[in-house]
């Protein structure tokens, strides 16, 4: 009983932990069905933005706008390979709020552009 007990207990506690570690994550993306996707992110305190292009041959821009106190960082990319993107890459780290906007276009309507954000 007392073995059944601490196994009970284990699992809960690995639960919150991992409760914990995904509360502050989130996920918005944009399906290229039409050929062509755009929208944008609203962020409070971002720790990380990544952009998964989940598409091949597709041409992805975005821009971010970053606020800490009166201080405004800004950076916009346009690319054409499908890999990863750490979109705070060039920004000072502890925002206070970043804009995001994201924009994105395929020959095929095929995929997805997906934001990721950690909090």
């Amino acid at each position: 009983m007392k073995r059944l007990l601490s196994i009970v207990i284990a699992i809960v506690i690995g639960i919150a932990v991992t409760g914990f570690a995904l509360a502050g994550t989130f996920e918005k993306s944009g399906s290229l069905t039409n050929g062509t996707t755009s929208y944008t992110v609203t962020v409070k305190h971002p720790k990380k933005i990544i952009l998964y292009p989940e598409a091949s041959q597709v041409r992805t821009s975005y821009s971010i706008v970053c606020v800490k106190g009166t201080k405004v960082s800004q950076l916009s990319r346009s690319f054409t390979t499908p890999f990863t993107r750490n979109l705070l890459w060039h920004i000072p780290p502890k925002q206070d709020s970043c804009y995001v906007a994201v924009a994105a276009a395929a020959k095929k309507n095929v995929g997805q552009i997906v934001v990721q954000i950690t909090n």
